[in-house]
């Protein structure tokens, strides 16, 4: 069940020797589940991180309606926080027993899970069917510090008793003396036209200095100042041609200039070129283009790009750019797009035709297909990502390791219980001469027409994955 999404670069990641807790997300799960500390894996929540590598998303473990910290009730707080302080325990003592081994490794894996509940902050808590889960844990803020005790920002802030003052001992009131009367009283010595005349002179005084400091050219009596003569600045504005007379058009290289400012495609980066007249002649030394029309500046986009527009593939050909649709114009949501009818070089999501799951058929999966976005490495937890070969029912998958070893395996597709499931067919081959266990594939029919896939490695470890279509070779 999905939680939240957010940035990477909005928050620093906690790691040691170079190893992010949040990559090795699978081992630290997988770990608490086989010590029997299940109740602890399932208040970490699952990271997803997209294909770029810039954003990650937060799933649930379990199903269940869900209640942000903020709204959930005062009783539900101090359970959940009861429940959090047992599981910080034991990941301290894990941390503990782990940081005593003989292993590097071991030890390495006891420091990551030292900084496994660090998190942010009460927004990245969630109550999942009454229990506590946490979002973004193994970081923390940009250029914040983690904290000593990471649960410290859940607990109510403790009232501070108000500060009784003492009571002032009363002053014993002077007597005063004829010298003080006289010391104090000199003011009223002068008499009365002076005593309102000296205040009005240094308010003149007073409004005279500040409006010669505001204007310049005000003199005062008996003071002269003379600035020697400046000549006056004439300066040329070069006029730059850009090349563009219309808020829409294609750049050289491709990439649709969109004048509207929604931002969605960036112009390119290289210069503009010179605009010749109609007749062929180079113009002179800044002259207007042709019928001296000054062609229009184009619309600057916005700062962030449009979410849902998809990214313009830098290895397409030139010919690929075409001019906007008034719908796409006007910002009208475009149709789905289907393994069918993308457009070349465009990765299509899986859809799953329903007269494919009445009738059995796995036509539909013909082809070379992408999965990715959510599947990590069994031993390391580093990311990985699957190229599937499928043709009536029957292919290949392939993988590359980080270290640059490929690993094959046979599968095979089937429709079963109204599901597309794809099984591999035992262990794939690597090319070290290892062996490694895929994950097998369950697909449904998902919101949108797009199928809502999992992985999995056993029955107890369940994955969110995408599956997308590549071009034909």
């Amino acid at each position: 069940m999905f939680l939240c999404s957010d940035r990477l670069d909005k928050y620093q990641s906690m790691g040691e020797n170079g190893q992010a807790v949040h990559i090795s997300a699978l081992q630290l799960r997988e770990t608490l589940r086989l010590r029997k500390q299940s109740a602890v894996a399932d208040t970490l929540a699952i990271p997803q991180v997209n294909e770029q590598g810039d954003r990650i998303d937060w799933y649930a473990p379990a199903a269940g309606d869900v209640i942000p910290w903020s709204a959930a009730t005062e009783s539900e707080r101090q359970a959940a926080l009861s429940q959090l302080e047992n599981s910080h325990a034991v990941l301290r003592q894990l941390s503990a027993e782990y940081s005593q081994h003989s292993s590097p490794e071991q030890r390495l894996f006891g420091q990551l899970l030292e900084k496994t509940l660090q998190f942010p902050d009460q927004n990245h808590v969630w109550l999942v069917g009454g229990k506590p889960v946490i979002s973004f844990w193994g970081f923390v803020n940009a250029r914040h510090p983690s904290r000593i005790d990471p649960l410290d920002c859940l607990r109510p802030p403790v009232p501070l008793a108000p500060v009784v003052a003492a009571p002032a001992a009363p002053l014993a009131a002077e007597p005063l003396t004829e010298r003080q009367v006289s010391r104090r009283g000199w003011w009223w010595t002068l008499p009365g036209w002076l005593r309102w005349l000296l205040p009005l002179l240094l308010l003149a005084l007073l409004i005279m200095l500040l409006l010669r400091s505001c204007v310049p050219g005000l003199s005062i009596p008996g003071f002269s100042a003379t600035l020697p003569g400046l000549p006056d600045a004439h300066l040329k504005v070069p006029t730059v041609n850009t090349g563009l007379h219309t808020p829409t058009g294609t750049g050289d290289s491709g990439r649709l200039l969109n004048g509207s400012g929604n931002g969605a495609n960036l112009p390119d980066a290289s210069l503009p070129s010179a605009t010749l007249p109609a007749n062929g002649e180079t113009p002179a030394n800044g002259e207007t283009p042709v019928n001296g029309e000054t062609p229009a500046a184009p619309a600057l986009p916005d700062e962030a790009p449009a979410e849902n527009v998809p990214p313009v593939d830098p290895a397409a050909p030139e010919s690929a750019a075409e001019t906007p649709t008034p719908d796409a114009a006007a910002g009208l949501t475009p149709p789905d797009v289907t393994p069918g009818n993308s457009p070349p070089g465009v990765k299509a999501p899986l859809t799953i035709p329903t007269d494919a799951l009445a009738q059995g058929n796995t036509d539909f999966l013909n082809g070379r297909w992408h999965a990715g976005a959510g599947i990590q490495d069994q031993r390391t937890g580093k990311p990985l990502s699957l190229n599937y070969q499928i043709n009536d029912g029957k292919g290949e998958v392939q993988m590359v390791r980080g270290d640059g070893v490929t690993c094959r395996g046979a599968v095979n597709a089937a429709i079963q219980s109204g599901n597309l499931a794809i099984n591999n067919q035992g262990e794939a081959q690597c090319s070290d001469g290892s062996v490694y266990q895929m994950p097998d594939v369950q697909c449904a029919p998902g919101a949108q027409n797009i199928a809502d896939c999992k992985g999995r490695y056993d029955a107890n470890t369940l994955f969110p994955i995408s599956m997308k279509q590549e071009a034909s070779k």
